[in-house]
């Protein structure tokens, strides 16, 4: 089957809800970081995201929409542009907002294979996009987005990759996406103890049943 056929039926597939869900997708790690599905909260402003997560620290404490981001962190423009450019296999995007384009990529597809679903297509484009919380004014956010097109003027795939304050991934019809989800950011160890303190803890546990066997010894 042709690459752009089967990538279309992938997009396809995958489709577009367009709403914020009580049920959280399954969550995706990449780039050693553990990822929400931007597409699980799309539909909200970045003043509403901000009641939960601050804007500053990005520490999120409470609900959006029945999902609890306790614990997760509202992603900066810079997180998102180390997860871009883990994909990417460089240091293309950033620091601070930025912006890379170019034809023949499958850097999208890349992070759909790894979990990551669509926030919006029309069977000739494909986006995954969603607010950061670094802000340019007192309600507005800038977004991070992947976005890949089949051109049927050039007809060579598209892509437009962006940490900006405006949405720059469409297509030669002009298709955009005005509803972008969020993009929230963990540390997959964050919970988890550290290895080398297990150790030490198992050691002392040793430790201390070996000299209680040792004192019952000496006592009989």
């Amino acid at each position: 089957m042709p690459k752009i056929f089967s990538r279309l039926l992938v997009v396809l597939a995958v489709g577009w809800t367009g709403s914020a869900s009580s049920a959280l997708l399954p969550p995706v790690t990449a780039g050693g970081l553990e990822w929400l599905q931007p597409l699980n909260f799309t539909g909200y402003t970045w003043s509403a995201i901000n009641t939960v997560c601050n804007a500053t620290t990005g520490s999120c404490n409470g609900s959006l929409g029945g999902n609890d981001l306790t614990g997760w962190t509202w992603a900066s423009v810079d997180d998102i542009n180390g997860l871009f450019n883990d994909y990417i296999g460089s240091m293309t995007m950033g620091p601070g907002p930025d912006r890379a384009t170019g034809y023949s990529t499958d850097w999208l597809w890349t992070m759909v294979a790894d979990g990551f679903r669509l926030t919006a297509s029309d069977g000739e484009t494909a986006i995954i996009r969603g607010r950061l919380r670094d802000s340019f004014d007192a309600n507005n956010g800038y977004i991070g987005e992947m976005f890949w097109s089949y051109s049927l003027i050039c007809c060579d795939y598209d892509y437009d990759i962006a940490t900006s304050n405006t949405y720059l991934g469409k297509n030669t019809l002009g298709f955009r996406s005005d509803d972008p989800g969020a993009w929230f950011v963990r540390d997959t160890n964050a919970s988890s103890v550290p290895i080398s303190n297990t150790m030490a803890l198992m050691g002392l546990a040793l430790c201390a049943l070996g000299f209680t066997g040792r004192q019952r010894a000496l006592n009989t």
